[in-house]
């Protein structure tokens, strides 16, 4: 009879948690009508323009890995500007 009645005590102590939380009703992120979610939101007018795109735009180095033998016949690589 000792364990129905701790079956049951355990039962109550975990399922009082969750009808507390289901009594509280949905949260405002469960739904869909919350601000910028179905109509979008204006920006502020931007105070600063921005800056004009220049005529040459510098491009990084690009690199290749390279691999080659080299005296005593051992293996190496080095990172190499491409062309």
């Amino acid at each position: 009879m000792k364990p129905l009645f701790t079956a049951i005590a355990l039962t109550i102590a975990a399922v009082a948690p969750l009808a507390s939380a289901l009594a509280d009703g949905p949260r405002a992120s469960s739904e869909n009508n919350w601000r910028g979610m179905s109509a979008p939101v204006m920006a502020a007018p931007q105070s600063v323009e921005p800056a004009p795109a220049t005529a040459a735009t510098v491009q990084p180095t690009h690199y290749t890995l390279s691999g080659h033998y080299v005296n005593g016949g051992k293996w190496r690589q080095e990172w190499v500007p491409a062309q």
